[in-house]
């Protein structure tokens, strides 16, 4: 594969950078589709078919590690490498920790902070964390009771044997 650049000024948001570029997936997705075609026809030739996936999965990995490593103030590259740590290897533990780095700069999108917690509760030995965080979220009103966050809440206070009194209502959505 040759190399492979985007150039957007500083200042700018990525976001509205990336759809022109490559669309919904952004660059890292399209260098994986072409890695991964590329890959594919290398693989099939030499008959070890099994490893073009890992290695496209660890070049996104790398290539928005090197992302951060650059742009450290850039929310949507550390959701993306949480993205990545959720739907592709299912490292929760991962996932939730860089949801929460990209919540906690600016112009991060608010529900990075829910979605660090929802990975969380999937942790063995995290749960009390987790309960709390999504407590604190499920407190501060209407607008955080999504159905997940209930739904985590609820199988969350039972395995952490949580006294009646202290639990949500049943009568939540």
């Amino acid at each position: 594969m040759g190399s492979c650049a985007a150039v957007v000024p500083a200042g700018h948001h990525s976001a509205a950078a990336r759809a022109p570029l490559l669309g919904h997936g952004g660059v890292a997705h399209g260098l994986e589709r072409k890695r991964g075609r590329d890959e594919r026809s290398d693989s099939a030739a030499s008959g070890v078919a099994g490893q073009s996936t890992a290695r496209v999965f660890c070049s996104r990995e790398d290539f928005l590690e090197r992302g951060i490593k650059n742009n450290p103030d850039r929310p949507d590259l550390y959701e993306a490498l949480a993205r990545l740590y959720k739907e592709k290897y299912k490292d929760h533990e991962h996932a939730s920790e860089f949801f929460a780095k990209a919540v906690a700069l600016p112009g991060a999108r608010t529900y990075n902070r829910r979605f660090s917690a929802y990975e969380l509760s999937y942790c063995e030995g995290r749960e009390r964390e987790a309960y709390q965080r999504l407590r604190q979220l499920y407190d501060e009103g209407e607008k955080e009771r999504l159905p997940t966050l209930i739904t985590r809440l609820k199988f969350l206070q039972t395995k952490l044997n949580i006294p009646p009194d202290q639990r949500i209502p049943d009568s939540n959505r």
